[in-house]
């Protein structure tokens, strides 16, 4: 299976500097982020307000100054309702820090990109490394700002200072053989049905269907997939449609009643009624939004 549909769509950076980093602000009343995943790294500094970020199976309460990173194929989500949220976000490959020569320092990159060893996944804003690492991604978001000369060799250069403060202060988690292995496995599984709710949300999905092509019963898929995703089934597979209705509302003049039976959605009422619920507004009023910001 190619698991590639799974990624975000947006490519970062550029070919010879492949990072980017900016601030976003929840300016529309909702931010809805649905599970997924990347391999990239992607660090979240929050600047204001609350939002809730999820990796893996943990939810965490995110509030002004906590930082969270996003390890390399780690799924993840973020969701608010908070008007004051903002956060930067950071992303890039592991692969553009390393060293051309294979020394010791580079040997601690090198363990990142192979995920044998791990970046913590949360760092609150009271952790006695915070602020240290909060000053160093606002000096990178500035950077990114000004766009000075060598403001590439700048930002690279901050992001080893990062690595190496959480190597310094003992914060990385170097998984064992067996460790690395079964966490691979269980992502992986996931990753596959994930990947086949995204294909084929548009069809009449549900859980017997579900739980039939990945041979579960249906009692147990359900389990499965509320205890490894952190929601139900039907809410992972609500948000795959609201996701696609929202992109066909952006680039289409399709009808609203199109759109409902085009993102799987036999029922124009029970669309609008759950469209509205996610995202804060009716389809024709997120439309409107959507054409006023072009």
């Amino acid at each position: 299976m190619d698991k590639s549909s799974l990624y975000e769509k947006r490519s970062y950076g550029t070919y010879n500097f492949p990072m980017e980093f900016f601030e976003t602000k929840n300016s529309g009343g909702q931010v809805y982020i649905n599970l997924h995943w990347h391999r990239n790294i992607e660090i979240l500094l929050i600047h204001s307000g609350t939002c809730t970020v999820t990796v893996n199976k943990t939810d965490f309460s995110a509030v002004s100054g906590d930082i969270f990173i996003i390890n390399q194929e780690e799924l993840h989500r973020i969701c608010s309702e908070d008007t004051e949220l903002s956060y930067g976000a950071f992303i890039f490959p592991m692969a553009s820090l390393e060293f051309s020569a294979e020394d010791d320092a580079n040997k601690n990159i090198r363990r990142l990109i192979e995920g044998r060893r791990m970046f913590p996944e949360y760092i609150s804003a009271d952790d006695s490394i915070a602020l240290i690492l909060r000053d160093i991604l606002d000096s990178v978001l500035d950077a990114e700002t000004e766009k000075f000369s060598g403001y590439e060799l700048f930002i690279k250069s901050q992001l080893i200072r990062f690595v190496s403060e959480l190597v310094r202060h003992e914060r990385l988690t170097e998984l064992s053989g067996s460790a690395y292995e079964n966490a691979r496995k269980r992502s992986e599984r996931l990753k596959n049905i994930l990947l086949y709710i995204n294909q084929n949300c548009s069809s009449e999905l549900t859980l017997e269907t579900m739980a039939k092509e990945f041979h579960f019963s249906k009692k147990y898929f359900s389990k499965y997939f509320i205890a490894e995703s952190g929601q139900s089934f039907t809410e992972y597979l609500n948000c795959c449609r609201i996701e696609k209705a929202c992109v066909l509302l952006k680039n289409t003049d399709y009808s609203v009643l199109d759109i409902a039976l085009e993102s799987g959605y036999g029922n124009i009422s029970y669309f609008i009624r759950t469209f509205s619920s996610r995202m804060g507004c009716t389809p024709l009023k997120y439309r409107k939004k959507a054409k006023e910001n072009n």
